[in-house]
């Protein structure tokens, strides 16, 4: 008797309980990580490992046991911080369609991201690695916007300060939340906000769509999330041209990679393109099924990318 094909899936609340099930619809068996023991998608999961998905090195070893009973087939990370580490370690160890670490590297840490852009000539915003027990004012001119290097939760302690007197406790606050214990610091570029999801292919892209989103600052200067909107402004204009030709040549730098990818762009009024971020969490800010699922019904992102890491079966949108 052969092993039983099976997908797993990092994480079992809310917002992977779509995965688990989709899983299941398409006959396939669910492995499904988590710490905790009361997640709700372990009702429905095949296989149960209640461990931390921060901690690859027992999630590793209770997959090698399992290994004799199934057959990975890829990985599913809607996860973000070390989660994402966990996941690409087990996509390289089990040589089976995932996050990659380069990927990884470079959607986790914004320092990474932006050396990436400058050593490959991408337009970024200018920036340090700074942490909180530095005590020297950056070299960078007001306004700056200040970001954890190292993102665990959303937009939470991002701020643009246009005055020095809170440098050093918006810094703080910063490295506080960050995984690594470091900030961003980077010059502020005004703009507008698009973002783009392709599926990267070992060096190829395919671009799926974009959308714009809609960003607010708060009497403190932190960052808010207003909504979102599609199609995107830039659809069917010149600068739309320029940003998936950008998105091509950045996905080209990256071979090992066979993954969904979120460009987040900022592109200044004189139509200047700027790389902002790059995510690799499967839109866990819930954009890829349910905006754009409302926008085209026949859309499903979930079953789209488990059928591309599977066959590679995508079409352009």
């Amino acid at each position: 008797m052969g092993k039983i094909k099976s997908i797993i899936c990092l994480g079992a609340g809310d917002g992977q309980l779509r995965i688990i099930r989709l899983i299941r619809s398409m006959g396939y068996r669910s492995i499904v990580i988590d710490q905790n023991k009361n997640s709700v998608g372990f009702d429905i999961s095949d296989e149960i490992l209640n461990i931390s998905t921060f901690d690859y090195l027992p999630v590793i070893k209770k997959l090698k046991v399992l290994e004799l009973k199934y057959e990975y087939l890829c990985v599913m990370a809607r996860v973000t911080g070390p989660a994402l580490y966990t996941a690409s370690m087990i996509s390289e160890l089990f040589k089976i369609p995932g996050p990659s670490k380069e990927l990884v590297k470079l959607s986790l840490k914004k320092s990474d991201l932006r050396n990436h852009c400058k050593r490959f000539n991408f337009l970024v915003p200018a920036g340090h690695k700074i942490n909180s027990d530095n005590s020297e004012i950056t070299n960078l001119e007001l306004p700056l916007i200040i970001k954890p290097n190292s993102t665990i939760i959303g937009k939470k302690s991002i701020r643009i300060i246009n005055q020095e007197s809170i440098y050093k406790s918006s810094l703080k606050d910063a490295c506080s939340i960050s995984y690594d214990d470091y900030a961003e610091v980077q010059s502020f570029v005004d703009g507008i906000d698009v973002s783009t999801l392709v599926y990267c292919d070992k060096g190829k892209a395919k671009i799926i769509c974009s959308w714009d989103e809609f960003i607010g600052i708060d009497e403190l200067g932190y960052i808010k999330g207003l909504g979102v909107g599609t199609p995107s402004v830039i659809k069917n204009k010149d600068i739309e041209l320029k940003i998936h030709a950008l998105i091509k040549e950045f996905v080209s730098k990256l071979k090992k990679t066979s993954y969904f990818i979120i460009f987040s762009f900022r592109i200044t009024f004189k139509n200047e393109i700027y790389i902002i971020e790059l995510h690799s969490d499967l839109g866990g800010d819930l954009i890829t099924e349910h905006l754009i699922a409302r926008s085209n019904k026949k859309f499903d992102f979930f079953r789209m990318v488990i059928q591309s890491m599977l066959d590679k079966n995508i079409k352009n949108k």
